[in-house]
């Protein structure tokens, strides 16, 4: 998911943690203030600053990975946060990729598992294909017999 932080949080602090609540959850993996990449057993964070987002990867996921997630910003005050359900299918090879983004998110799957992409290869574009080539065979140029048997 694509997360955008706001002008002037760029130096901020991101974080990413499990559990039911924000403010209670279990720190997973904390960007350091430089922006750059940070890697933590199999998860890592990547603070883009000059684009404003930041990515979170979990690698090698497993049935136990499967719950709730926060994403956020360290500010003064509260904290902003967005939750991430992660579920975990054992029969997919999975990367889970998040980037907070302003009140949206959604988790990017491998393509060979998002539903849309299998519809697009195996549906639409053979059917798109097919139409085609019946338009231009019925468009053909038809020859033209001369001489044609008259009176």
């Amino acid at each position: 998911m694509a997360y955008f932080f706001g002008f002037g949080q760029e130096t901020y602090i991101k974080w990413w943690c499990r559990g039911e609540a924000s403010h209670s959850c279990r720190d997973l993996i904390r960007s350091t203030r430089s922006g750059e990449k940070v890697k933590k057993n199999r998860v890592s964070l990547r603070d883009n600053q000059s684009n404003h987002t930041f990515t979170v990867t979990m690698e090698k996921l497993r049935e136990g990975d499967a719950g709730t997630y926060w994403c956020g910003i360290d500010r003064s005050g509260a904290d902003d946060a967005i939750s991430v359900q992660v579920s975990i299918d054992p029969g997919l090879d999975l990367l889970m990729s998040s980037a907070l983004s302003e009140g949206s998110g959604a988790a990017v799957l491998s393509l060979l598992s998002n539903i849309h992409f299998l519809l697009l290869v195996f549906l639409k574009v053979p059917l798109f294909l097919s139409m085609l080539g019946a338009v231009l065979w019925v468009n053909r140029p038809q020859k033209v017999r001369e001489g044609g048997g008259g009176s």
